[in-house]
């Protein structure tokens, strides 16, 4: 009977390793399929966004297209769209995101492709 609850037990917990190890390469599958790299990755971008810090934001991009793509005034004005969002206001938020030429005004890692 011992044997059988250590089976159970180390069978349980492998499953539930196997669970948070697919959990987390989905999420960075994802974020990568959106352009944002792992988990590690936006939480930089995010954070530098929300300092305003355009060079560690860029450097937090890395080798993506939007690195090069959005300069400093582009970036100033997805900074002003985060906090309008941020603070509730989406329409105006997805209005200064369509001004800056994302498709469908979603933004960063939504889906939305700078032109």
């Amino acid at each position: 009977m011992k044997k059988k609850n250590v089976l159970m037990m180390s069978s349980a917990l492998v499953l539930g390793l196997g669970s948070v190890a697919v959990g987390s390469a989905l999420v960075t599958q994802a974020g990568e399929r959106f352009g944002m790299g792992g988990l590690g990755s936006h939480e930089a971008v995010e954070s530098a966004m929300e300092a305003g810090d355009y060079n560690a934001w860029k450097e937090a991009l890395g080798d993506r297209p939007m690195a090069d793509q959005v300069t400093q005034e582009d970036f100033t004005k997805m900074q002003e769209a985060h906090e309008l969002r941020e603070e509730g206001k989406y329409e105006e938020a997805r209005q200064i995101r369509e001004e800056l030429g994302f498709a469908g005004g979603r933004g960063m890692g939504g889906g939305g492709r700078h032109q």
